[in-house]
């Protein structure tokens, strides 16, 4: 890929696999242009970042930098592609298998939405079980149910917190490097 770029702040201004700059004239496939303004000079890049639009992007030392410009277009888009990405990560996280009182239990919605029909009823029959993740009944009383759904319930809200504090991070990101940056 080639790029025709200002001399002053290395500003791309054209990006094709086609270009030419000879004398002050940038030329590509059925165009050409005379250049008067600032010095201008030609590049060949490996590729053009995500996102790329012209005057948007500066490219210095193998490096590309978004500005203003390139940030209003793509800023949006990363914002919700990496909130997306978090809600996600937090939901699987809120729905998978967790340790208690020795052994792991299913969390999926399906196992979250019998558990509360149980803890609905407010007792268990004598004789009551859990299956664990293995499928294997164990003896669970009303009270041991109850501290499963309030484990269930504590690992999901510090899941929707991570969930919140990192999509704040996110929508408070002013460049689309601040947003790359968080991670969950």
């Amino acid at each position: 890929m080639k790029i025709i770029k200002r001399k002053s702040d290395d500003v791309v201004l054209f990006a094709s696999p086609f270009l030419a700059l000879s004398e002050g004239v940038c030329s590509g496939r059925g165009w050409s242009y005379r250049h008067t303004g600032p010095e201008l000079e030609l590049e060949e890049v490996a590729e053009l970042p995500e996102g790329f639009i012209v005057r948007g992007w500066s490219h210095k030392d193998g490096v590309w930098t978004s500005n203003a410009i390139a940030d209003q277009v793509i800023l949006p888009a990363k914002r919700a592609k990496k909130i997306a990405q978090f809600t996600a990560q937090a939901t699987a996280e809120n729905l998978a298998n967790i340790d208690y009182m020795g052994h792991t239990w299913r969390a999926d919605s399906s196992s979250q939405a019998l558990l509360a029909q149980v803890l609905a009823i407010g007792s268990v029959p004598e004789g009551m079980y859990w299956r664990d993740s293995s499928g294997t009944p164990r003896a669970m009383s009303y009270s041991d149910l109850q501290g499963l759904g309030l484990a269930i319930l504590t690992h999901g809200l510090a899941a929707d917190n991570n969930l919140m504090t990192k999509t704040a991070a996110v929508v408070a990101a002013a460049t689309a490097a601040e947003i790359d940056a968080i991670v969950y």
